[in-house]
């Protein structure tokens, strides 16, 4: 197992498996444990929303759908997830 010596990435490793084992849990506790995974990588606001926004169109699965369906009913997904 390779040692993680950034501790960003040792939080975003953390959070990240906190999310999974969440996911079947308590799905809201998992999407804040998922976005504290971005949380942890950006200090500047204006880049983590800019990632957000790029990084969308590259869900899959359940997180894709949801997405399509907030786009359908007019909601600007990434401001909603910022905000």
């Amino acid at each position: 197992m390779p040692v993680i010596e950034t501790e960003n990435v040792r939080k975003a490793l953390a959070f990240w498996r906190e999310g999974q084992r969440l996911d079947e849990v308590h799905g809201s506790y998992a999407f804040l444990s998922f976005y504290k995974v971005i949380e942890s990588q950006f200090s500047d606001a204006t880049k983590k929303a800019a990632w957000i926004a790029q990084s969308l169109d590259k869900l899959t699965d359940r997180a894709a759908k949801r997405v399509a369906e907030l786009r359908g009913d007019g909601i600007d997904v990434s401001r909603h997830l910022y905000g």
